[in-house]
């Protein structure tokens, strides 16, 4: 059997560090786990930058 290293993410990881695994990766997805290593969700690249957009669009907001 064939075993790999899954690239994954824990589930308290910031968003800056998540970012840094995707973009050193190159990867469009990750896995996200909890202490013990369970799947509890997925992170995309496209959600990342719609969080990210949507913060900044509110900010942009804010100072308006």
């Amino acid at each position: 059997m064939i075993e790999k290293d899954v690239i994954c993410v824990k589930k308290d990881e910031s968003i800056v560090d998540i970012l840094k695994v995707i973009n050193e990766k190159k990867v469009g997805y990750i896995p996200v786990v909890d202490d013990d290593k369970t799947l509890v969700g997925l992170i995309t690249r496209s959600s990342l930058i719609s969080v990210l957009s949507g913060q900044f669009l509110d900010e942009e907001e804010v100072g308006a």
